[in-house]
């Protein structure tokens, strides 16, 4: 419950940081083909919480939409509504479509950033409903590293600083996993396997409540013997 309180309030900050760029971009007069007041009806949609009717309006204007500051602009909200309506795979799409085009340093940061944000939703749902073990982490890490370039290599991607707490959720998710793992060698006693893991979480998970955790359930199973 927390967390999914905590991914909300961060939605809602992605929500603002787009909002900046949509709305300046929006002043263009769309091209032939985008009707203002089906546009107009779309972003009515998305600011007043209706994601899924947002997405059904912004799908439609797709096959209208150019590479020009309205057409970005149209595809961008629609990514952004993607996010707000769980549909974190589809706003990935759509970010990565935009991300091949050529973009001002504006709109390019905000579709970094609505990237990384879907592809950590992606990851926290594929957790959320039992994943492989292999599959759910490669997606956490995958998320993990395009959130820890940004904050690193181009923090100005981020001025609300939306990733940091994800970055830290995204690690506690991944050293839950790595606990699941060794919960499920220590039952099969192999102590060896077991050891090597317990010592990559305390390396690499520091940082978490997992590292201490990972010990404690060595050291029980250890005893019990």
């Amino acid at each position: 419950m927390r967390q999914t309180a905590m991914r909300s309030v961060l939605l809602n900050r992605v929500a603002g940081t787009v909002a900046a760029l949509v709305l300046s971009g929006c002043a263009a007069t769309p091209k032939p083909g985008i009707s203002m007041s089906a546009y107009s009806d779309a972003r009515d949609a998305l600011d007043t919480g209706d994601y899924a009717g947002a997405v059904s309006r912004y799908g439609s204007l797709l096959p209208q939409a150019g590479d020009d500051r309205i057409g970005i602009a149209v595809r961008l909200e629609l990514a952004h509504a993607l996010l707000r309506a769980h549909e974190p795979e589809r706003a990935l799409t759509v970010a990565r479509d935009l991300e091949a085009l050529d973009l001002d340093p504006a709109t390019y940061a905000n579709v970094k950033l609505v990237a990384a944000v879907a592809e950590h939703e992606r990851a926290e749902r594929a957790v959320a409903s039992n994943s492989p073990y292999d599959e759910a982490r490669v997606l956490a890490r995958d998320a993990l590293r395009s959130m820890d370039a940004i904050v690193r290599g181009h923090p100005q991607y981020d001025p609300e600083d939306v990733l940091i707490p994800r970055i830290r959720e995204v690690r506690e998710t991944l050293a839950e996993l790595e606990i699941a793992q060794l919960r499920l060698e220590l039952q099969k006693s192999t102590n060896s396997s077991a050891a090597t893991r317990a010592a990559y979480i305390e390396r690499e998970f520091s940082d978490t409540v997992a590292a201490a955790d990972a010990l404690e359930l060595l050291r029980r199973a250890r005893s019990a013997r």
